[in-house]
């Protein structure tokens, strides 16, 4: 399926929620929450065989799913399962990569036992309010944070300025030279392919204005709304030693507050490496088709 062939579906309240399908139809399906920014355009440049049916929505917001004022993270839930419902799924997984980490997250804590099957985060952010959260963390980020919490309508502002650079060129502004992030990053960044996928996402991303990418990190800022301690799914958390973006303390203080999570780190990897590299190793391992290789 293309980005031009999307599904929608309704919501209760009257929303319209947009995806897409990639990888094989016959295979266990998961849903890919895409990061902040990003849409439902999010997926492996490199067209490699899939072991699962990735089924990947525009959050609120982004691409061709409507907005929804006030949203919290604790409402994500219910729209995942509005999706699940529509393609007849009784049972599926989920796994967030960067900012949709925390989607995946509160999937886990919040929808039925006898639908979600298993949980994972690449390169996932963990919650805002533990010591040390912002520490290695790249200095754009962590100012996004700190406005967060003191000047929303600063993010709002920023965030605007970034759409606008987007819509302008996202080519450019994907392939632009970015020294916060780490050498791994930096070489698969210059893969024509990476950057066509990342050029088309950001540009759906920004479809509607930048709202929903300020108003996420606005949210993550604060409580989620939930304990990861009352998570009871299985959880494999997948990080890049060397991320930037989101710090592998990240990544440890999530297996250490779920119960039973199991927990990679890959030296020498970074936020997009991660995700886009090894995104047919991850999905494997989360299906159970082969070893994660964490540790406990």
């Amino acid at each position: 399926m293309s980005g031009d062939t999307y599904s929608t579906t309704g919501t209760a309240d009257g929303r319209t929620l947009a995806w897409c399908e990639y990888g094989d139809p016959a295979a266990p399906p998961v849903f890919l929450f895409h990061g902040t920014p990003g849409s439902r355009l999010d997926r492996d440049p490199f067209d490699r065989p899939a072991v699962a049916r990735l089924i990947v929505p525009d959050r609120p917001g982004y691409g061709h799913s409507s907005p929804q004022p006030g949203r919290r993270l604790t409402d994500w839930p219910a729209d995942v399962l509005t999706i699940a419902d529509a393609l007849g799924l009784e049972t599926f997984s989920v796994v967030g990569i960067s900012g949709g980490g925390p989607h995946a997250l509160v999937c886990a804590a919040m929808l039925p036992a006898d639908r979600l099957t298993r949980v994972g985060t690449i390169c996932g952010l963990g919650p805002n309010d533990w010591p040390g959260a912002t520490e290695g963390m790249n200095p754009m980020n962590v100012m996004f944070n700190e406005l967060a919490l003191t000047d929303p309508d600063q993010v709002l502002a920023m965030g605007e300025a970034m759409a606008e650079v987007i819509r302008a060129d996202a080519a450019a502004f994907v392939a632009g030279p970015n020294p916060d992030l780490p050498e791994a990053d930096r070489v698969l960044m210059q893969d024509p392919a990476v950057q066509a996928m990342m050029a088309a996402s950001m540009t759906e991303a920004v479809r509607q204005g930048s709202r929903a990418f300020a108003d996420e990190m606005i949210m993550f800022a604060h409580p989620w709304g939930f304990e990861l301690s009352s998570i009871g799914v299985p959880v494999l958390v997948w990080h890049g030693s060397d991320d930037r973006n989101v710090p592998v303390s990240h990544a440890r203080h999530i297996a250490e507050q779920v119960p039973g999570a199991r927990l990679r780190v890959l030296e020498g990897e970074g936020h997009m490496t991660l995700p886009i590299q090894l995104s047919p190793a991850f999905l494997a391992a989360l299906l159970g088709h082969a070893p994660d290789g964490t540790s406990d």
